[in-house]
Order: C-alpha cells, then sequence, then structure tokens
C-alpha cells in the first residue's frame, strides 16, 4: 500500500493505514516472526547495517510487523514518525536514555 498521506476518516486510517501487503495476497497483515534477514551479497548486508540501504537488519530493531504498527499510529495520530516498544517500560527508559 502506498505511504502516501490520505485524508481518511480516524475509523479508515485504523483498519487501512500503514498495511503492507506481501506477494501472497493475504487478507489480514502477516506477522513477521523472523529475527534475521537474508541478504544478496556481504556488501549488501554491509550496507544496510550502516544504514547506507534501507531494509531490516535484525528484529529487536525494527521488522515489517512492527514497522506497520508504527505507521498506522502515524495515521490516527497525525504524527510524521512513531517508535514502538515492547513494553511500557522500554518505552519510559528510551524516553529518560535520550536526556542522560
Amino acid at each position: 500500500m502506498s505511504t502516501k498521506k490520505r485524508n481518511w476518516k480516524p475509523q479508515t486510517a485504523l483498519v487501512h493505514g500503514g498495511t503492507l501487503r506481501s506477494q501472497f495476497g493475504e487478507t489480514a497483515e502477516a506477522m513477521y516472526l523472523t529475527q534475521g534477514y537474508v541478504y544478496k551479497t556481504a556488501q549488501a548486508a554491509e550496507a544496510r547495517f550502516k544504514g547506507e540501504e534501507p531494509g531490516f537488519i535484525y528484529s529487536r530493531y525494527a521488522n515489517p510487523t512492527v514497522d506497520m504498527f508504527e505507521k498506522r499510529m502515524c495515521a490516527l495520530e497525525g504524527a510524521e514518525d512513531a517508535r514502538a516498544t515492547a513494553s511500557g517500560m522500554a518505552a519510559v527508559t528510551a524516553a529518560l536514555l535520550c536526556s542522560v
């Protein structure tokens, strides 16, 4: 689905915002439970880990499931970006560590 900003009502944004469909055409978002990702070459992996190439590198940092959730929260709240954490304590820790 396109990442273009749309003028959806909040209810529509909750249902359709941030949706990322795979090539399999599922009717609901897939749960990506993988921890690592495959790279075509060692150079491609290096570029991804250095942040020179977009994409996922390790599920602890980001994965397609969390990415869809963050995009839906942005659509719902009208925000430019969002960060999801595994727990409320992780969110508090992240906020506090930003000021240390």
